[in-house]
């Protein structure tokens, strides 16, 4: 499909997933099954036609600790738990930050996972978590072709919603 039509509305499909009190890696596993084989192509029936269809996984939106945890990124309260960045929570307000320096990238992420995961003692994964901020294991959507890290943006309503909160609420106290 033509770039142009690949950004039209009608050529994505938006997907919801509320598995309350659910495993989340149980109830995706469906799914990432059948997503690898449209990532590989399949041929279907589109209007009694047969058509080669590919498709991937473009967004995934969650509030800001389930979208870590589909990031691989430790939760917000870790040293290191932004899902976009590795500054520590000490130097997030600093207007000096070196954002290239400090970004996530996904085939770094990929090189510290493996670090992480060809660890032997628990301890020492415990230790590497902490020091990248990432969690022990990869997320069952990194089975599929995806960027982790820009796939799973920051969730703009909840981030709005509670900072506005906290300065409505700072305001008031201080009248």
């Amino acid at each position: 499909m033509p770039a142009h039509q690949r950004k039209l509305l009608k050529n994505h499909f938006v997907l919801g997933f509320v598995p309350f009190g659910g495993n989340f890696n149980e109830f995706m596993l469906p799914f990432v099954s059948e997503m690898k084989e449209f990532e590989q192509g399949k041929l279907m029936k589109v209007n009694g036609e047969d058509s080669w269809v590919i498709a991937g996984l473009g967004v995934v939106t969650a509030d800001l600790p389930q979208g870590n945890d589909m990031a691989g990124v430790l939760r917000h309260n870790a040293n290191k738990g932004c899902r976009t960045c590795t500054a520590s929570r000490e130097s997030l307000t600093n207007l000096y930050q070196d954002i290239p320096a400090t970004s996530r990238y996904h085939h770094t992420t990929d090189v510290q996972f493996k670090e992480i995961s060809d660890e032997p003692a628990t301890t020492r994964q415990n230790q590497l978590c902490t020091q990248y901020g990432l969690r022990a294991k990869p997320n069952i959507l990194d089975r599929l072709l995806r960027e982790r890290h820009l796939q799973t943006p920051q969730d703009v309503y909840h981030a709005t919603a509670g900072k506005i909160g906290r300065l409505l609420k700072l305001t008031y106290d201080h009248i």
